[in-house]
């Protein structure tokens, strides 16, 4: 990581995190469903546990009833 919070994570980090491109990210974001972000300075930031609800959200949406 290259922050010296681990919390907090730029862009590369959160797509490598998520398993998906920089590019994705983005695209979700101009899209607004993807996970929650925020600029610091002119810098894009994620919250690790924004990324892991994101996650969970999208696995609960996708879960098919047995």
């Amino acid at each position: 990581m290259t922050d010296t919070t681990p919390e907090r994570l730029g862009v590369q980090d959160a797509a490598d995190y998520l398993g998906v491109s920089r590019q994705t990210l983005y695209n979700l974001r101009s899209a607004g469903t993807g996970p929650a972000s925020y600029l610091l300075g002119n810098r894009l930031k994620y919250d690790r546990r924004d990324l892991d609800l994101w996650v969970a959200q999208r696995k609960a949406a996708t879960l098919v009833a047995g």
